[in-house]
């Protein structure tokens, strides 16, 4: 899907957890232009059920694998004056809802962390977005019948809720185009 919507570019999917492969993917994908980072998992449990080990695994895929990501890719892209970087939050970082707080915690994190980056490499020609559109329709369908559902169907009570969720895969992109586009948008211009 990614590489459909850039042609011309070159995408990368890997598990942005093995934070030890990162710097081999990150050396494999050349120039980046634009940084997208969409890995991420959800939490759905009352914080009083859910374990710290929960809480760790939705920082590391929502936050942490990102943040080392950028912390990899950034000196290159300020250097060569790139294009972006673009990290997907959620409005759930910015708002609490009851059975999220491990992963409104993360997104939380990203939007603050971004907004900061924003401010330091703004000077470089670098945007740094975050997109926090909230889920609706089919897409919200999906992420509520499967964060409720269990073996048999339908929501589980408190009472015998797993504190784990279920984890789906964490990839992320690196997606770069082969030349530079000589116009740049509004999203590109120093601010200051």
């Amino acid at each position: 899907m990614v590489a459909a919507d850039c042609p011309g570019s070159r995408t990368l999917a890997f598990d942005t957890t093995d934070l030890a492969g990162l710097p081999g993917i990150v050396v494999d994908a050349g120039p980046v232009a634009i940084l997208v980072n969409n890995a991420g998992i959800s939490q759905r449990s009352l914080a009083l059920d859910t374990s710290f080990g929960v809480y760790r695994t939705v920082m590391e895929v929502d936050f942490f694998a990102p943040l080392r990501l950028m912390q990899l890719v950034l000196p290159a892209m300020v250097a060569a004056r790139a294009r972006a970087v673009v990290n997907l939050a959620s409005v759930a970082g910015k708002f609490g809802s009851p059975m999220r707080t491990g992963c409104r915690a993360a997104k939380h994190a990203m939007i603050g962390w971004s907004d900061a980056l924003r401010a330091e490499i703004a000077q470089y020609g670098v945007a740094v977005h975050v997109v926090t559109r909230a889920s609706s329709g089919p897409v919200l369908r999906s992420m509520r019948s499967r964060a409720t559902a269990r073996r048999g169907g339908g929501a589980t009570p408190r009472s015998t809720r797993a504190s784990r969720p279920r984890l789906p895969p964490r990839r992320s992109f690196l997606a770069s185009p082969p030349a530079r586009a000589k116009s740049r948008s509004a999203a590109g211009r120093k601010w200051g």
